[in-house]
């Protein structure tokens, strides 16, 4: 079985590793799209993001989709093999009462292609992948994989969104044009934003960001900024 390894800095390769062994309560699927993150970039370009530090052979990626190998049940619906789907990306650590709903900052969490740990929390650029039936996330019928790979991104900025309390009717501000707030000025979009303003210091993202269909660009290395109708 093939898969993408980063070894260290400026080490990666792509290598036969050992066929995969699946645990009970696993299922296998194939990875057919991977979205490559920054923390992939860092990994790959300093061999660490932030403390987690490269010690082992990390197989990195964790904005998948990919084809069920096998049929499951899932919370008593029945999945069938050759089913579209995404990867909920996380495994939850211990839980804290007094956080019983942000099960993402309980402590020990972990994350696929991850190298915060020893062992490392192997991703999703491998040929094929077991996870838990839990981390199943269907694509619908009228979204490619390949737009399905954007699943975890996009719910970084629907996340975003909801913490700011919704952006129904209001006026938006996306500061910074990547791909996290290209998909978040998307999202303002979508759920009815009157206005939505996003600024970078390139105009090639900023271009990219007319196709989300936002209001209004502002590269604030070179424009003069707009007066406060505008955003």
């Amino acid at each position: 079985m093939k898969a993408i390894v980063i070894s260290g800095k400026g080490m990666i390769n792509l290598k036969d590793i050992p066929a995969l062994e699946t645990k009970s309560g696993q299922v296998i699927f194939s990875p057919k799209y991977i979205g490559i993150c920054g923390s992939d970039l860092h990994y790959l370009a300093d061999g660490s993001v932030g403390q987690s530090v490269i010690r082992e052979p990390l197989i990195p990626g964790h904005e998948i989709s990919g084809v069920l190998d096998e049929t499951v049940i899932v919370n008593g619906e029945t999945i069938p093999a050759g089913t579209n789907i995404t990867v909920h990306p996380a495994t939850f650590g211990d839980k804290q009462d007094r956080l019983a709903e942000r099960p993402e900052i309980w402590p020990n969490g972990r994350y696929l292609g991850s190298a915060q740990y020893l062992p490392h929390t192997q991703g999703g650029m491998v040929e094929k992948m077991a996870i838990r039936p839990d981390q199943i996330r269907i694509v619908p019928n009228n979204v490619s994989l390949k737009s399905a790979a954007l699943a975890e991104p996009l719910a970084v900025g629907l996340h975003a969104i909801k913490l700011a309390g919704g952006v129904k009717d209001k006026r938006v501000l996306v500061s910074g044009a990547g791909p996290i707030g290209l998909l978040a000025a998307g999202g303002a979009v979508t759920l009815g934003a009157s206005n939505v303003t996003i600024s970078d210091v390139l105009n090639a993202p900023l271009k990219r960001a007319e196709a989300v269909g936002v209001n209004h660009t502002i590269n604030v290395a070179t424009d003069n900024l707009p007066d406060n109708d505008l955003i």
